[in-house]
This record gives structure tokens, sequence and C-alpha cells, in this order.
């Protein structure tokens, strides 16, 4: 069973950061600034949408 899926099954939140972001090609798996913004710009929404409930 995938992350998402598990997620679904649990009732919780699942957000795939590798949609908006990308790690570094040296350290592959940290991102950069511009990435972890990016993580932050789309997360913001789902975050204020989760904590609206």
């Amino acid at each position: 069973m995938s992350t998402a899926g598990l997620a679904t099954e649990l009732g919780s939140g699942f957000f795939d950061a590798g949609t908006v972001a990308s790690p570094l090609a040296i350290a592959g798996v940290h991102p950069d600034a511009e990435n972890t913004a990016a993580i932050g710009l789309a997360l913001a929404p789902v975050v204020t949408g989760m904590l609206a409930h």
C-alpha cells in the first residue's frame, strides 16, 4: 500500500512534496531554499483548510 493510500485509510491528511519540489542533485534528499519555499506555498492552503475544520 502506498503512503497516500495508508493516510486515506487512516483518515489522515497526506501531501506529496515531490509534486511541487525536487531535492538537490548533490544531496539527493534535501530541497534547496527555492524548493522549500515551493513546499510551503503549496502546503499553506492545505493546512489552512485542515485547521478550519
